[in-house]
Formats: structure tokens, C-alpha cells, sequence
């Protein structure tokens, strides 16, 4: 247990590290975030920042933690608008780069719905209740389906641009993975909803219960699209790693963000995403320009007439 506090705290310590000179840095917050949001983008984020800090010196109340949480949803929101910015330019056309959005946005709304339900509970009426637990609801089934849709949306669309042999034990740690979790539901359900709810902060219903076995199905192929994502990534070149590593952070973090070390990781992960989204936009287009400016000179040259 004092290891692991320990290493919680180390975590939130080296995420907001990371955080603060991504965002101090005018390249990469200009590539990320739009410049409308800037002065909004500054402000949130030094709050965010700052009562995050406070919280990982000593506890604080509740007030505070639900700030810290809102601060992190807007931020979240801002890194959705960025790549929502991106597929409209002149880029939009690559495919690859709207699978890579829809995946990111995917694994932030949970964080967002999160914060959302947090804020509509803060007012203890019963309407307001029954609402953030619906929110609540919706929250994790995003998780599951950003899950499942990590191995189709984030990994690499051709085996190209992978490492030799990285499909092929992506693959096969992904049926395993799979495989093992639904396992682990059949034969030990205690110790998956121990996991699950200190790991991932999510609730694993049983079987009997309604939606159960859904669930049960749904979570057992997201594991299994996770790994296979994550091993995909990991095994490919640099702008598909740097996705790779945002999605460990994002995964990690989990659903329920209560930990203002989570919350720093998990943002961060967003923001390596994007980067990556970025980077793999950029380093697919302009050698198709490129190539398509040769073509063409070639034709004139050809045929001047």
C-alpha cells in the first residue's frame, strides 16, 4: 500500500510536469488547441494546474475536487475541438486521420460525461441524482465502446507501417486478452469486479443482472481491441507510438477520474493523441502533394501541349 501511494503520487507529480511544459510550449498548444479558445485555454488550465497541485500535496475538500474535475472536462472539450478543427481543413480527405479522430473522441467523452455527472450530483436533489447516474450509465458504455473501437480506429491502417511481426502478436495477445477476461467473468467474477473497479474505476455487472451479459460480452472484446491497439501502436513508427503512449495514459487513468494524479495523466494522454493525430495527418499528406506535383510535371514534360 505505501508503494503504491507512492507511485500514485509520483504519477501526478511527473503528469503535471509533463502537462505544464506541453502547455508552455506555443508550438505544440497551437497545433493542439484553436486560437479562439487561447486566453479561455491559459486560464483553465493554471486552474487546473494549480488546485491539482494543492490536491496532490494534502487532501482536499470536496468543492475543490469537483473544480479540479470540471477544469479537467473543459480541457478535454478543448482537445475534442482541436481535432474537430483538423478534419475540417484541407486534410479531411484522409481516412486514416478521421478514424484517428473519431477514436480519440471516443476515449475523451467518458471523461467529459464523468465530470458532467459529478457536477449535476453536487446539487443532492433526487432528480439531480437519478440524472448523473444515467450520465453515469452513458459514461460507461463510451468506455466500452471506445474500447472496442481502439483496435479499428487507433491502430495503424496498414501492416506497412508497422514492425515486422507486430500485426501478428498484436493479434494474438488481442484473442488472448479477450479470451482470459471472459474467462476471468465465467470463473472468477470477484476478482474482475475487484480489478475493474480499482483499475479501471468501472462497475462489472453479473450476468444475472439485466445488461449483465452484454456488458460481460462488450467488456471482455474491449480488453481484447485495447491490447490489440495498444500493441499495434507501440510497434509502429514514431507518430503512431506517440498515439500509442497517449492511449496508455488515457487507459490507465480509467473512467472515474477521482484522482487528481489520474487527471493530469489522463489529460496528458489526450494530448499526446492528438499530437500523434497530428503528426500522422501531416506526414501522410504532404507526401501525396508531393507526389502528385511530380506526376504532374512529368505530364507536361511529356506532353507540353
Amino acid at each position: 500500500m505505501a508503494a503504491a501511494g507512492y507511485l500514485g503520487h509520483l504519477t501526478g507529480v511527473l503528469s503535471l510536469t509533463l502537462l505544464v511544459s506541453a502547455l508552455a510550449n506555443y508550438k505544440v498548444r497551437q497545433r493542439i488547441f484553436p486560437r479562439p479558445l487561447q486566453v479561455s485555454l491559459i486560464f483553465i488550465a493554471a486552474l487546473f494546474v494549480l488546485l491539482s497541485s494543492r490536491a496532490l500535496l494534502s487532501p482536499v475538500g470536496e468543492r475543490f475536487s469537483l473544480y479540479i474535475k470540471i477544469s479537467y472536462g473543459f480541457l478535454a472539450a478543448f482537445v475534442i475541438v482541436g481535432v474537430l478543427r483538423s478534419m475540417i481543413g484541407k486534410n479531411a480527405a484522409a481516412s486514416r486521420h478521421k478514424r484517428s479522430v473519431i477514436g480519440l473522441l471516443l476515449f475523451a467523452l467518458p471523461g467529459i460525461l464523468y465530470a458532467a455527472a459529478s457536477f449535476v450530483d453536487r446539487s443532492g436533489d433526487l432528480a439531480a441524482r437519478e440524472t448523473a447516474a444515467a450520465i453515469g450509465r452513458w459514461g460507461q458504455w463510451t468506455v466500452l465502446a471506445a474500447g472496442l473501437c481502439s483496435g479499428l480506429f487507433l491502430s495503424p491502417p496498414s501492416r506497412s507501417l508497422m514492425r515486422p511481426f507486430a500485426f501478428a502478436f498484436a493479434s494474438a495477445a488481442g484473442i488472448i486478452a479477450s479470451a482470459s477476461c471472459f474467462a476471468l467473468l465465467l470463473l472468477r467474477y470477484d476478482l474482475v469486479q475487484n480489478v475493474a473497479a480499482t483499475g479501471l474505476n468501472l462497475e462489472v455487472p453479473r450476468f444475472g443482472v439485466a445488461g449483465g451479459s452484454l456488458f460481460a460480452v462488450s467488456f471482455s472484446a474491449a480488453a481484447g481491441s485495447t491490447v490489440f491497439g495498444l500493441i499495434s501502436l507501440l510497434g509502429s513508427r514514431p507518430q503512431w507510438r506517440l498515439i500509442g503512449y497517449g492511449l496508455v495514459l488515457v487507459t490507465a487513468g480509467g473512467y472515474q477520474l477521482s484522482s487528481p494524479g489520474l487527471l493530469a495523466a489522463s489529460l496528458a494522454g489526450l494530448m499526446a493523441m492528438s499530437l500523434g493525430i497530428f503528426s500522422v495527418s501531416n506526414a501522410v499528406h504532404p507526401s501525396h502533394e508531393q507526389g502528385s506535383q511530380s506526376t504532374q510535371g512529368t505530364d507536361q514534360n511529356v506532353n507540353p501541349g
